[in-house]
């Protein structure tokens, strides 16, 4: 073999190595969620990932960035994230939650949660005082917008569901007269009620606290995770700006303006 011949395949392995190891140091984020859509969905059940997904993966692609994200009960995917053990976890309010995880400055938009019970039942949340009569179905982990100590405070008991989709467990827990009434952020609450055909026998009976914003929550036990904060919240206020974001939201149709 001459020397051209072992320079020409001495650098096409070298090449081929190089490229090797480049396509397997990809950047990538691992997301966490439990189902909350039509903020975060199961693909498989809902033939979409979700909003808030769609637009994290559309910002972080535009910086070379993977974003991956699976479904697990909600309790373990704060767990995982606060070891380090994934990347990020969300939709999720900060309240509650800032000295174990990392938060962007913006948000994917502002939220209230919703007091839901069967049409039959008259109960009205008002006051905290109100709730005292009341058995609640919450989802655990929830904070509720740093509402959750006065639901525990006030309920009469507070019934927490696990598992990925503790609300619709909670609705059928409603249905069954096992609680009085569930609470869930409103528009998760009126998406779902109207995916499974509730909406004339399950009604929202009153909202609790003031709006919150909702994000993606960030691991403390990695420092990438202050670029990613960076780039997320910079990459939020532009798609909002050119309209990007409005249009990811529509397609589930929700109207952007419920967020303001």
């Amino acid at each position: 073999m001459n020397v051209n011949k072992v320079k020409f395949y001495a650098l096409f392995f070298l090449s081929f190595f190089i490229y090797e190891n480049l396509y397997a140091a990809e950047e990538e984020i691992k997301f966490e969620t439990d189902i909350w859509c039509p903020y975060t969905c199961d693909e498989k059940l809902d033939g979409s990932k979700g909003f808030v997904i769609d637009a994290a993966t559309k910002i972080f692609a535009d910086h070379n960035i993977k974003f991956t994200s699976t479904v697990a009960p909600w309790a373990r995917v704060m767990v995982r994230t606060e070891k380090g053990e994934i990347d990020a976890m969300g939709a999720a309010y900060k309240e509650g939650r800032e000295e174990k995880y990392i938060f962007p400055e913006e948000d994917f938009g502002k939220s209230i949660n919703s007091f839901f019970l069967l049409k039959s039942n008259k109960w009205k949340y008002k006051t905290p005082e109100s709730l005292k009569d009341i058995i609640l179905g919450t989802t655990l982990g929830y904070v509720y917008g740093g509402e959750i100590d006065t639901l525990n405070k006030f309920a009469k008991k507070v019934s927490p569901a696990g598992g990925d989709n503790g609300f619709e467990r909670n609705l059928d827990r409603v249905n069954k007269k096992e609680i009085d009434a569930v609470i869930e952020e409103s528009i998760v609450g009126e998406y779902t009620l109207k995916k499974l055909k509730l909406n004339d026998k399950i009604i929202e009976a009153g909202t609790i606290g003031k709006k919150a914003g909702i994000y993606i929550a960030f691991t403390k036990a990695k420092p990438t995770s202050a670029r990613y904060v960076k780039i997320l919240s910079e990459g939020l206020k532009k798609i909002k700006k050119t309209g990007e974001y409005q249009k990811i939201i529509k397609k589930y149709g929700i109207n952007p303006g419920k967020f303001n």
